[in-house]
């Protein structure tokens, strides 16, 4: 801002901003944090009167490159599982999110309601539309929910039995693992055997209980895991 501090601001466009931009093309973090940075002083400028409009607005966005999360080890679950105790509500949320692979959003609404004797059935909304999975019930799994209260609206509640909202769980199970300092714990799950094998592909993360036409080519690396035609009610 120091370099560029002495033009007006009446005068600054798109294209200037664009130049600006790609000036710091080799330090894309920097380049993002000047344009938030400038987009907050034209703000300003335009509910001062200086100007009446916002450039930054349609000027080029700072695209970063990111790596993702890290996926969990073996050790990284140990160390949850040793930082919280067992038998919590925290701790049952754990093994529903590791044994199901589910997002959170889904993950909460997971309950006895959706157990069948091929395993949990639920309906899921994916960027495509919804889509209703079967996902076997892994034998650790089964025995963490079975004290849970049969009349609960899911496994995963509050303290007083009620149902948690995604973006309070989301940050209740987050804070749970940066406290054991870890973090996404989904993509643990998507590598994790069995429930990884079908994570994987996604769109067929289990097979669609809904839909008689399950893609061969897709299921073909893991089919060796399930019984032909069926999800398995049980995993070891």
């Amino acid at each position: 801002m120091d370099k560029h501090g002495d033009g007006p601001i009446a005068g600054l466009q798109p294209k200037h901003i664009n130049k600006l931009i790609d000036e710091m093309a080799d330090t894309p973090s920097a380049a993002s944090n000047f344009r938030k940075r400038l987009k907050g002083l034209l703000d300003y400028a335009v509910s001062a009167g200086l100007r009446a409009d916002n450039p930054v607005v349609v000027a080029k966005k700072v695209k970063l490159k990111t790596t993702g999360h890290r996926t969990w080890t073996e050790e990284d679950i140990a160390k949850f599982r040793k930082h919280h105790e067992v038998g919590t509500p925290l701790w049952l949320a754990f093994e529903v999110l590791l044994h199901t692979g589910l997002r959170r959003s889904d993950a909460v609404r997971l309950g006895w309601q959706h157990l069948t004797k091929d395993g949990f059935v639920i309906s899921t909304k994916k960027s495509q539309g919804h889509v209703e999975l079967c996902i076997p019930v892994h034998s650790d799994l089964a025995r963490y929910i079975a004290e849970s209260p049969k009349d609960g609206p899911a496994f995963i509640a509050t303290m007083y039995g009620r149902a948690r909202s995604e973006k309070a769980f989301s940050a209740w199970i987050s804070e749970a693992a940066s406290d054991a300092g870890l973090r996404s714990l989904r993509h643990t799950a998507c590598a994790r055997p069995p429930v990884g094998a079908w994570l994987r592909l996604d769109a067929v993360l289990w097979k669609s209980c809904s839909s008689p036409a399950t893609p061969i080519s897709a299921r073909s690396s893991v089919i060796a895991a399930k019984p032909r035609g069926r999800s398995l009610p049980l995993q070891q």
